[in-house]
């Protein structure tokens, strides 16, 4: 097996990206990998074509009408439309 290191590039800085009732923070992205932190601020609706593994790091609240805080991880099929209420932090990773 053999790859090209071009191919697999990161990157590494911080994209900041605000959205109607959350920021979305991707700390890193390549080809295999991606990690994202989505602070909530209110009600906030995320939708991705990609799946994400949710962990909720920080604060409270709901996910599409079930209560969720510190500690719960859940994961996001890709093209489903997930809708949060309340303040958290969320980290999110993919691919």
């Amino acid at each position: 097996m053999s790859y090209d290191p071009k191919d697999v590039q990161n990157v590494i800085e911080p994209v900041i990206e605000k959205c109607q009732g959350m920021t979305k923070t991707t700390f890193l992205s390549n080809d295999s990998f991606t990690v994202m932190k989505v602070d909530i601020g209110e009600k906030a609706t995320f939708l991705d074509t990609r799946y994400q593994l949710a962990t909720i790091v920080s604060g409270q609240g709901v996910a599409n009408g079930m209560k969720v805080h510190i500690g719960d991880s859940f994961l996001i099929p890709k093209d489903v439309k997930v809708d949060f209420d309340g303040q958290m932090t969320i980290m999110m990773t993919t691919k």
